[in-house]
């Protein structure tokens, strides 16, 4: 099983990284690359940097590197993001079903069924709650009550981050199946930036844990068995 992970900042990869012995990392002339696990498959990061082209540019560079040399099996993005769905609340994990942009000549693009499905069913097998829907991307920084309602008519989505729909239109490219999940740290509004700062440290450690569980799952799915009996 080789696995590429993408994430978009130091301060939500760190905890996630620090899980592993990191074997070797490298920039690649836009965003780092870490090997981080090698034995019967292979897991590597790449740190996109924030926003869209910064996402696209990175992941498309890691992909172009590794041509030749690794195939990933599957695409997983994780990360922090704001509350679109008026319903969302900070605290909750959200499962991405599609991504949509702020460009109306770009149509929505799924996430990969079958991959979605084998998340779910290690998320509902530890009973973590979470919900599913649309992940809407921007580079604007969604901080006001009035264009997060307005958003959320336009586009139905749960929640705004600023990366997942760069990485699916690379992803769509390289026929590589992608899972994006996301933690709310705040409700896009004008407190935004205070509540991130107020619950991004939470938010990184809870959702490196579920993901740690997913990624090790993946790797080492019989000893995972054993060990959860």
């Amino acid at each position: 099983m080789n696995i590429l992970i993408a994430i978009a900042h130091q301060m939500e990869l760190e905890p996630f990284k620090a899980k592993f012995q990191v074997e070797e990392s490298h920039n690649n002339g836009h965003g780092k690359i870490y090997q981080l696990y090698s034995n019967n498959g292979d897991v590597r990061l790449v740190q996109t940097g924030i926003g869209l082209e910064s996402a696209k540019r990175s992941l498309n560079l890691s992909l172009r590197e590794m041509e030749g040399q690794l195939t990933p099996d599957v695409l997983i993005n994780f990360g922090t993001c704001g509350a679109i769905h008026p319903d969302r609340k900070i605290g909750e994990l959200v499962v991405g079903e599609q991504a949509v942009v702020d460009q109306e000549d770009r149509k929505p693009l799924s996430m990969d069924v079958k991959w979605t499905d084998t998340l779910e069913t290690y998320l509902k097998r530890h009973s973590y709650h979470y919900i599913k829907g649309t992940i809407f991307s921007t580079d604007r920084a969604i901080a006001d009550k009035n264009l997060r309602r307005d958003l959320y008519r336009k586009t139905s989505a749960q929640v705004v981050d600023m990366e997942c729909y760069a990485l699916a239109e690379i992803a769509q490219e390289h026929q590589l199946p992608l899972v994006s999940v996301k933690y709310i740290t705040d409700n896009a509004d004008p407190f935004a930036m205070k509540d991130f700062m107020a619950h991004v440290e939470e938010a990184t450690a809870d959702l490196s844990e579920v993901m740690f569980g997913f990624v090790r799952q993946l790797m080492d799915p019989v000893r995972v068995e054993n060990t959860s009996d």
